[in-house]
């Protein structure tokens, strides 16, 4: 939860499970192999963004406001 919300972010752990159990109830309710597809997605969240979601968000707006 905390790869995928940002470790060194204060809200990374509760945006990591916030966005674990949604994604596993949107995935589960269409697909057999939920769990492997959320699985590639926390992977590809950690090779794109070693930061998180919340500090690749962060940023995104400091080269937006930039």
């Amino acid at each position: 939860m905390l790869l995928l919300g940002g470790v060194h972010q204060l809200w990374g752990a509760l945006v990591g499970s916030a966005l674990l159990v949604w994604g596993g109830a949107e995935l589960g309710q269409g697909l057999d192999y939920w769990r492997g597809v959320l699985g590639l997605v926390i992977m590809a969240v950690m090779v794109l963004s070693p930061s998180g979601v919340l500090g690749g968000l962060q940023g995104l707006w400091r080269r937006r406001s930039a």
